[in-house]
């Protein structure tokens, strides 16, 4: 059995007739969007709304610690951290609160998990770079924690600073995760 290939060639009457089949089902998915937006109930409503409060809840911690009320606005940067992980900012102005309140490891901390979330904190062409603040804490935070660091001891939360500086060594320095 031989297979012979077929090709198709399409005139102006295939094209016209696809793009109206096109159009009526963007129409449809059209109209069906509309109808549910309508009918929305008020929770999902909320949930819209929720997202401009996220917005202004972050922006009244990032104002706190713009402002130096870095204490008050730890709770409020935690409660958001918890309420909607994931997000580099708020890691971001955790460790500028940590930093300022002078909880070095904590804040080493934070940055390590703002870099990991986004790397573009650590990139020198980027808006976002942030490697004056890093290098700061890490010369406040990273040299106590190094010096006390004793390796005949087991100590975790040391170990774990020592880990989290080397790692924004790196990403400072241009890469290797």
């Amino acid at each position: 059995m031989e297979w012979k290939s077929i090709q198709l060639k399409f005139d102006s009457f295939d094209r016209n007739i696809l793009l109206c089949t096109f159009g009526l089902m963007l129409a449809a998915a059209l109209y069906a969007s509309f109808k549910n937006s309508s009918t929305e109930k008020p929770a999902a409503r909320s949930a819209d709304t929720s997202i401009a409060g996220m917005f202004s809840e972050l922006a009244t911690a990032r104002a706190l610690v713009d402002t130096g009320a870095s204490g008050k606005a730890l709770p409020k940067l935690k409660a958001f951290d918890a309420a909607h992980p994931g997000v580099a900012e708020t890691h971001l102005l955790l460790a500028r609160a940590y930093a300022a309140q002078q909880e070095y490891p904590s804040a080493i901390k934070e940055y390590r998990a703002t870099l990991m979330l986004d790397p573009e904190y650590a990139d020198k062409t980027s808006a976002k770079f942030i490697g004056k603040g890093i290098k700061s804490v890490m010369l406040h935070g990273w040299a106590p924690c190094e010096i006390t660091l004793n390796p005949s001891q087991d100590a975790p939360e040391q170990k774990a600073v020592l880990e989290d500086a080397r790692y924004i060594q790196r990403m400072l320095a241009g890469g290797c995760e």
